[in-house]
Order: structure tokens, then C-alpha cells, then sequence
């Protein structure tokens, strides 16, 4: 039975969360990554395209993730943490600036 969880990529300019539909027993690592799929295929320019070129290994393991505003563990595998019906996922990448 599919499940329905709400994620957030944290940018500056602040864009509202998506709820994206995945497989009953998916991970939060399934989430991130349909997630990304799914934002580089609605990607409006091509610097929006550019942040999110990295591969989806490195950007998960450069990004801070919270499950329900509960920061996960730097150093699990996020293929291992489940998620379920409702979960709002937030994906904070690195920030470059001085």
C-alpha cells in the first residue's frame, strides 16, 4: 500500500514542501532520492538544474536530513532509516559563502 510523505529541499528562497508517494517500507534514502528526480525534472533554469547535478550519494552524504524536524544521524545510512505515512522530510544541502 503506497505511502505519502511530505519532503523539503531548504533553499534560500524558500520553497513550499512536496508530498511525493512511495511503496509501504520504503527508506528516507527512496525519498530523497525520488525526491531529487522528481525536482530536476520541474527544474524551471538551468541553476536550478545545476544544485541539484550533484549525485545523489554525495549530495546525501554533504546534506543535513531531519525526519519530522528531528536531524538524523550524520552517520547513518539513510537507507536504513524507515519512514512512514506522514513524515515531513527536510533536505538542508551544504552552503558555500562568506
Amino acid at each position: 500500500m503506497p505511502i505519502v510523505v511530505s519532503v523539503k529541499l531548504v533553499t534560500p528562497w524558500n520553497e513550499p514542501a512536496e508530498d511525493i508517494e512511495l511503496e509501504d517500507g520504503s527508506s528516507l534514502a527512496d525519498a530523497i532520492l525520488k525526491f531529487l528526480q522528481l525536482r530536476k525534472r520541474k527544474a524551471h533554469s538551468e541553476l536550478e538544474k545545476s544544485l541539484l547535478e550533484p549525485e545523489p550519494d554525495v549530495l546525501l552524504k554533504t546534506s543535513a536530513v531531519t525526519v519530522n524536524k528531528t536531524m538524523c544521524d550524520s552517520k547513518a545510512d539513510l537507507a536504513s532509516v524507515g519512514i512512514k505515512q506522514g513524515d515531513q522530510i527536510a533536505l538542508v544541502p551544504p552552503v558555500l559563502g562568506g
